[in-house]
Order: structure tokens, then sequence, then C-alpha cells
């Protein structure tokens, strides 16, 4: 309860794009992409409480979204920003360093999960990500999300710290703390 009243903590993780970003597995059937405008409200149905608003917002505001298709159903999303930084699960902004990227809202259907989509997904966002001159991504994941924390280090990224808040009111710290172990 206090997580999610006063205190809540996320591992924080950090992806070089300057490190090898390995090729692309062929995945027979699947099909990776960014979102085109005419599949907003497939992406909608995905995640359910997203709505079709929210994604013209996001990307009217320079955030990215890059999927992954199975038969032509999008079955996984996957967000990145490149200005502002918002941590829904802190309910806060996260400060980014210059030429850093954000990874965020990734989800995968049910039934869908298990397969190395996101891994695959991310090879394409981290590959345009380094053509248009960025040298990291970012991403935090909740300490018990097992699965996540899998699928950003099978994406290559790292465990770099910590980022916590504290709330009392309104009022709002965000904390950063450095290394990889607790």
């Amino acid at each position: 309860m206090l997580g999610e009243t006063v205190f809540r903590r996320m591992r924080y993780f950090e992806r070089s794009l300057s490190d090898p970003i390995p090729p692309a597995c062929p995945m027979p059937g699947v099909t990776v992409e960014e979102l085109p405008p005419e599949r907003w409200r497939e992406a909608q149905q995905v995640r359910p409480g997203t709505s079709v608003e929210e994604i013209a917002r996001r990307l009217r505001g320079g955030d990215r979204c890059f999927t992954a298709t199975v038969q032509g159903r999008i079955v996984h999303v996957g967000w990145i920003a490149t200005g502002m930084a918002w941590c829904e699960a802190l309910g806060s902004e996260l400060p980014l360093e210059r030429n850093a990227a954000y990874y965020y809202g990734s989800f995968t259907v049910p039934e869908m999960r298990g397969r190395g989509l996101a891994p695959e997904v991310s090879k394409l966002y981290q590959r345009l990500l380094r053509q248009a001159g960025f040298q990291s991504v970012v991403a935090v994941a909740d300490a018990e999300n097992r699965s996540g924390i899998w699928s950003l280090e099978k994406s290559g990224y790292r465990p770099a710290g910590w980022f916590g808040v504290l709330r009392l009111g309104p009022w709002r710290r965000l904390i950063r703390w450095n290394g990889a172990q607790e």
C-alpha cells in the first residue's frame, strides 16, 4: 500500500546504442514496424485503457510507437519518447541525458508472451534511434516484473540503478540512486 501512496520505486535500465545491435531474427508470420496512422484504433485495442486520443497526443508530442504483428494482427506495442520522459508508474517526469531516448509502455497480448516479440521490436527502434543520432535508450521496470526485466535484458539493456518517488499529498520528490544492486 505504501508503494502506491507514499513511496514507489522502479529499476532503471540503460542501453548504449554504440554497442552492437543483433540482426533481426526471421520470425515467420511476424512483421515489426512503426505504427502507421491507419492502425491507431487497432493499437488502442491491444492495450485497453489507452485511447485513440492518447495515442494521437503521444504521436503529436514526438513519441513513436513500434509494433509486432502476427498474421496482420497487432500483438505487441512499445513506445519511445525522445523529448520529455514521463513515467506513468512513478507519476513523474524522468530526467534524460542529452541524446537519450526513453522506452516505455511495452505490452504483449497474453497469448503471445514468451515468444521474444519485444526484443525483436527493440532491434528496429534501436537501429532507427542510432541512425537519428541518439546514443542511448533508458527504461524502467517494476522490480517484481520478471518478464519485463528479462525482456529488457534480452534487448541489451543493463541495470543502472533505481528511481523512486516520495509522495506526501501533492508534494513529490523524485530520487535516483545508482548501482545495479539493491
